[in-house]
């Protein structure tokens, strides 16, 4: 018993290791790609793409991969606090950090063709772009319940409409008292 405690230990240590050095890695070829974009080796590959564009991608995978660091500093393995306060981790969640930064790429893309959409007649601004899709990148979840929502209102099929003469909520206080039919139709 006690071998198999200390082999779940050792697999949530290196668990969180493997996402502490993965983001790691992620970052640094964040950064390889900010440096070499800026050094102006990378932009001939990427000239047909608006910069407004390429800086949301990047910024939305940085917010992404800060908010994974933080999932790793915020929990820790059993005996090692050191100072966290969410609780114990768990391998659970090691789909969702190594797909974040791609999660985040996606909803920096998704910001910039949603601002683009705001402003027709020009290119939103680059820092605005890239800072909404950095925030957006850390909380992916909430943007995508939010495009969910807006997509559910671009889209909702209409139902019946309602009778001007029923107040509001009265069908649905109908229904709660009607009594219970037969289920043989009697």
């Amino acid at each position: 018993m006690f071998r198999s405690n200390r082999d779940a230990q050792t697999r949530l240590v290196l668990g969180r290791r493997s996402v502490f050095g993965y983001d790691l890695v992620v970052l640094c070829g964040l950064y390889a790609a900010a440096f070499f974009f800026a050094d102006g080796r990378l932009r001939p590959l990427v000239a047909h793409i608006p910069d407004p564009a390429l800086f949301a991608a990047w910024a939305g995978a940085l917010g992404a991969v800060a908010m994974s660091l933080r999932g790793v500093y915020s929990f820790h393995t059993a005996g090692t606090s050191h100072g966290t306060t969410r609780g114990l981790w768990t391998n659970e969640m090691l789909y969702w950090h190594f797909g974040k930064p791609f999660s985040g790429t996606l909803v920096g893309v998704a910001v910039f063709i949603l601002l683009k959409a705001a402003v027709p007649n020009g290119e939103p601004s680059t820092f605005t772009t890239a800072a909404a899709a950095f925030v957006l990148g850390m909380q992916d979840h909430e943007f995508f319940n939010f495009v969910k929502r807006v997509g559910e209102v671009i889209i909702a099929v209409p139902g019946p409409k309602p009778d001007k003469n029923v107040p509001p909520g009265a069908h649905d206080a109908a229904v709660k008292t009607a009594p219970p039919s037969d289920p043989a139709g009697r």
